[in-house]
């Protein structure tokens, strides 16, 4: 049985000048990455608790775009 896990991906982006982190979700399979959503957000502890959530109702993969549209709106 294959094993999907969801966890937090970090992006560095250049905005006005500066440098900010951005956080966005991975989503592996047997631990290599088969899907992934960059620049969710800028606050790691709520696209941690998303992730989270992704891993505790086992999200389909074919669902994490649209998870991750709706997280944002």
């Amino acid at each position: 049985m294959k094993k999907i896990y969801y966890e937090i991906k970090e992006t560095k982006i250049d905005l006005n000048e500066e440098t900010v982190t951005s956080y966005g979700i991975s989503c592996k399979e047997d631990g290599i990455v088969i899907s992934s959503i960059d620049d969710i957000s800028t606050d790691r502890d709520s696209v941690g608790r998303l992730a989270g959530l992704c891993n505790e109702l086992e999200l389909d993969p074919l669902q994490l775009e649209e998870v991750a549209e709706d997280f944002v709106s």
